[in-house]
């Protein structure tokens, strides 16, 4: 949506920009012209979850300040710039509702120190080159090939964090059983015009694809280098 308020609320949305989790902003709370704006709030400050289990470097830079869980700091991030009055996260469990409400009844904003922690686990974040998905799964209604986007995009976030053979058995013995393979793109488009973070999914798949490639699958890569080699070529 298009967020409507104050010089807050606009270096909310700037922040947000380069932050390491995707917020998606449905709108914030400021003043209009003689109009108060509605209540809208802001959701997925926890990325889908991705903002709780954080890689082991950037989960250390928080775990120095002794605050709180990792979703706290990321909900407070979000909480805490002039005009936003009401920022919803998802929540699975009793205790992630307990941890919720633990700091949000007596608000306080991010500290200083809080706010740097917070850029230096943004930077981590960027060095990893990860993909910023939030699972929302509007990418996969469409797909004619039915790939499961959102689970063969955490297996390669996963390889690139944890270097975890595991990655490689849920890629191809889990998540493509029953769906499509990331070479079974395409490229037709559909994902991209449905990703509400626009992200450029065909790429990616090519990407993911080039990761968990194994010998006994379609070498799809060779077959398209070669094509543009001959176009070059003739």
């Amino acid at each position: 949506g298009v967020p409507v308020g104050g010089a807050g609320a606009r270096q909310f949305v700037k922040d947000h920009q380069r932050a390491p989790g995707c917020i998606v902003v449905h709108g914030v709370v400021g003043p209009g012209v003689g109009v108060p704006a509605p209540v809208h709030p802001v959701v997925q400050p926890v990325k889908g979850g991705n903002l709780v289990n954080l890689p082991e470097d950037a989960a250390a830079v928080l775990g120095e300040l002794h605050g709180g869980s990792p979703a706290s700091y990321a909900i407070r991030f979000a909480a805490g710039f002039d005009g936003i009055r009401m920022v919803l996260s998802g929540m699975s469990s009793m205790e992630q509702m307990e941890d919720n409400i633990s700091y949000m009844k007596d608000f306080t904003p991010l500290s200083e120190t809080e706010k740097k922690a917070i850029d230096r686990v943004r930077e981590i974040f960027q060095s990893k080159n990860l993909i910023q998905c939030t699972a929302c799964r509007y990418c996969t209604a469409g797909c004619p090939k039915q790939i499961s986007i959102p689970d063969l995009f955490a297996c390669m976030n996963a390889k690139k964090i944890f270097h975890d053979w595991n990655t490689d058995y849920y890629y191809n013995n889990v998540h493509t059983v029953n769906n499509g393979k990331a070479s079974d793109c395409i490229k037709c488009g559909k994902c991209e015009k449905a990703c509400p973070q626009h992200l450029p999914i065909r790429q990616l798949l090519q990407r993911n694809y080039c990761v968990f490639w194994l010998k006994d699958q379609t070498n799809y890569y060779i077959e398209e280098f070669a094509g543009i080699l001959r176009k070059l070529l003739l």
